[in-house]
């Protein structure tokens, strides 16, 4: 369905369905439907070139015409394109940055969970140990071992108790007895 704007003589084509508000791309005025005169049956062509041309000189003799904005309908339609794909170009280097950003934090997560498990397994080498050498009895192995299998096992709630304490939400109270609720 063809539109027009009685404000710049702008016309377009859009899929726009009866009733809906289409804007002038220009200028910004509410845009209205080609009077079905001009149109071939079914709307979407006009008649021929010399009535599309005759349509766009009657919107240029009305009064709502503004022959300053539609004489640089071309120049302003290149200016707002252009403003366009800057505001995409720039949207697609914030959603790069956050895109990069997400991965460097899961990297820095699975650093941390590996470091988390290599902390683990020294701390249950060190008890085998003590353990072989009957320096610890084996319910204290055992509830030794409980409790670092347990800050593996809940690393990701760890670390966000963690982050909730960086971030002043929690007291550094809150956050210990967090932690060994989780832990013990």
């Amino acid at each position: 369905m063809f539109y027009y704007c009685e404000k710049c003589a702008d016309i377009k084509n859009t899929g726009a369905k009866a009733g809906q508000d289409v804007t002038c791309e220009v200028c910004g005025t509410a845009m209205k439907p080609v009077p079905q005169e001009y149109l071939m049956p079914g709307g979407s062509f006009f008649k021929s070139q010399a009535v599309r041309q005759q349509f766009i000189s009657m919107i240029q003799s009305q009064e709502t015409y503004d022959a300053d904005i539609g004489g640089k309908k071309e120049e302003l339609k290149e200016e707002a394109k252009a403003e366009e794909q800057r505001h995409i170009a720039e949207m697609n280097q914030k959603m790069q940055i956050i895109e990069l950003e997400k991965r460097m934090k899961q990297n820095a997560v699975l650093r941390d969970k590996a470091r988390a498990e290599e902390e683990f397994q020294e701390e249950k080498t060190k008890l085998d140990r003590a353990l072989a050498m009957d320096v610890i009895s084996r319910d204290e192995y055992n509830f030794k071992i409980s409790i670092a299998r347990k800050k593996v096992d809940n690393f990701e709630e760890i670390r966000k108790i963690e982050q909730q304490f960086d971030m002043g939400i929690i007291t550094k109270e809150e956050k210990n007895a967090k932690i060994a609720a989780l832990t013990q």
